[in-house]
């Protein structure tokens, strides 16, 4: 089963440290909902989206090269077409909450993933190099909940 989801990071506005690190404004004061002549938005907080065309790191599994980063540590996905889905179920909501967290809910260790991601691409198995400088990610399991409760049956 799904373990314990009370140690999950649960959603909220980058800080403005966060938006500085990854070149972006921080979210407005108001939790990330802004508003314009259209209304009120909503933001979308979304995990590594993988799919056709876009499998991050597939050329250093195929090259042998070492993935920076700790091999035991978490990694959130969401899978393109789910991705997509969420947008056009939170465009089309008619009162969307400020910010979701969008997730396929199922954190994998990234050793797991990439032995996976290998194994399918006919890769080598994956390398790692944990004292390599990591630009993005960490080691959280993030929570979709409230996607998942406004949303149901939604990536199910």
């Amino acid at each position: 089963g799904d373990p314990s989801r009370e140690d999950w990071a649960e959603p909220s506005p980058p800080s403005t440290e966060d938006a500085a690190e990854a070149g972006a404004d921080p979210a407005p004061a108001d939790g990330g909902r802004t508003t314009d002549a259209a209304g009120p938005g909503t933001a979308l907080r979304f995990a590594g989206l993988y799919g056709p065309g876009r499998y991050p790191r597939l050329d250093d599994l195929q090259a042998g090269r070492p993935i920076a980063a700790e091999p035991d540590t978490w990694l959130n996905l969401i899978q393109i077409d789910d991705a997509a889905r969420v947008v056009v179920a939170v465009a089309d909501a008619s009162a969307p909450g400020p910010l979701y967290v969008v997730s396929d809910g199922h954190p994998i260790r990234r050793r797991e993933w990439y032995a996976r991601l290998a194994e399918l691409s006919g890769s080598p198995p994956p390398s790692w190099d944990p004292t390599a400088l990591q630009s993005r990610g960490g080691n959280k399991r993030v929570n979709p909940a409230r996607l998942f409760a406004e949303f149901p049956g939604l990536l199910s």
